[in-house]
């Protein structure tokens, strides 16, 4: 993908940032005709952590301006992640994190966990 095209959408994003939407694009775009379909939109925001319901969706495709055959372009999917990735509350993913690896559930994660997770 061409970032230069999109230099003044990449301000606040870093370069990691940047590259995991571009391999995110990549990657899901099954077809390589450098467009998602509305069902690899919706996998590429899985896997880069946005589990969103069908409405909010469809809001974030009425917010670009899409081709008449509803695809998206690598342009418009940088445009809504770059969103996605700005409005995230960062406690917010600290605590899904954390219960990701509290295993008991019981507000603490175990030494042996840690352990596992540092390897």
């Amino acid at each position: 993908m061409c970032l230069g095209l999109l230099k003044p959408a990449i301000s606040n994003l870093s370069p990691a940032q940047m590259q995991e939407i571009s391999e995110a694009f990549a990657l899901f775009d099954n077809d390589k005709d450098n467009r998602l379909s509305p069902y690899e939109f919706k996998v590429a925001l899985v896997a880069l952590g946005f589990e969103l319901k069908p409405p909010e969706i469809t809001e974030l495709l009425k917010s670009v301006d899409l081709a008449e055959d509803d695809n998206i372009s690598f342009k418009d999917f940088f445009t809504i992640v770059k969103k996605l990735i700005q409005e995230r509350d960062p406690i917010t993913e600290i605590v899904q994190a954390f219960k990701l690896f509290d295993e008991e559930a019981s507000g603490k994660i175990s030494y042996r966990t840690l352990k596992k997770i540092a390897k």
